[in-house]
C-alpha cells in the first residue's frame, strides 16, 4: 500500500510539473508573438520613414553632388566678402 501511495504521490507530482511546463511554455510563445508583432509594426514605421525621407530628398530637388557644389560655392562666396 505504502508503494502505491509514493507511486500515487510522484505520478500527481510530474503531473503538476508538467502543468506548469506547459503554462510557462505557453506564456513564452505568447511573449514571442507578441515580440513579433512589435517588431513588425516597427519595421512598417523604419520603411513609413525611410520613404518620406527619399521623397522629402527628391522634392528638395538638390542631390548630394550638388549640394556639396552649393556649400562649397557659398564657402568661397562668404570668403570673397570677408577678403573685400
Amino acid at each position: 500500500m505504502a508503494l502505491l501511495n509514493k507511486l500515487g504521490e510522484i505520478v500527481k507530482s510530474a503531473a503538476e510539473k508538467t502543468e506548469e511546463l506547459t503554462k510557462t511554455l505557453g506564456e513564452k510563445a505568447e511573449s514571442a508573438l507578441e515580440i513579433q508583432r512589435l517588431n513588425s509594426q516597427v519595421n512598417k514605421e523604419r520603411s513609413k520613414i525611410s520613404d518620406t525621407h527619399k521623397k522629402s530628398v527628391r522634392s528638395c530637388g538638390l542631390n548630394l553632388k550638388q549640394a556639396k557644389k552649393y556649400l562649397k560655392n557659398s564657402r568661397n562666396t562668404v570668403l570673397l566678402s570677408v577678403k573685400l
